[in-house]
């Protein structure tokens, strides 16, 4: 992937309501763009994201998508260069997250509204083809 820059107008894009609060924490925001740019973004602070996580149960053979990119692959330069990841396969983080317990979360009822935001923004790249993308600040 290119590096990513941000414009202002990207930046109308991104509702930033599941960071509000947590300035100066970790946040991810995810995303789909096109040609044009960002079309729909999350800022999410890093608790809630991490509360939604730890809801993925692990395969048998170990992490894969959300919990993978979360736990190994946003600390590898060679993968997350520029802190910019694309979700390559967004069918399976979408049944990851389909098969999260929300009563369950920690930092609810915001994890939760995190949890169904994601669902829907990979559920629908899948159908689109779009891909998301995850920038970490």
């Amino acid at each position: 992937m290119e590096r990513m820059t941000w414009s202002a107008e990207d930046y109308k894009y991104i509702d930033e309501k599941y960071y509000a609060g947590f300035e100066g924490e970790e946040e991810y925001v995810f995303f789909t763009c096109d040609e044009k740019g960002i079309r729909r973004g999350y800022g999410i602070w890093d608790g809630y994201l991490g509360a939604v996580v730890d809801g993925i149960k692990p395969e048998e053979y170990g992490f894969i998508g959300l919990q993978l990119y979360y736990h190994v692959d946003m600390l590898n330069e060679e993968l997350c260069p520029d802190d910019v990841y694309e979700f390559k396969d967004p069918v399976t983080v979408y049944r990851q997250l389909a098969a999260v317990d929300k009563t369950k979360l920690r930092f609810l009822p915001k994890s939760g509204e995190v949890l169904d935001v994601l669902k829907k923004l990979f559920r629908d790249a899948a159908e689109t083809g779009k891909p998301v993308c995850v920038y970490y600040f």
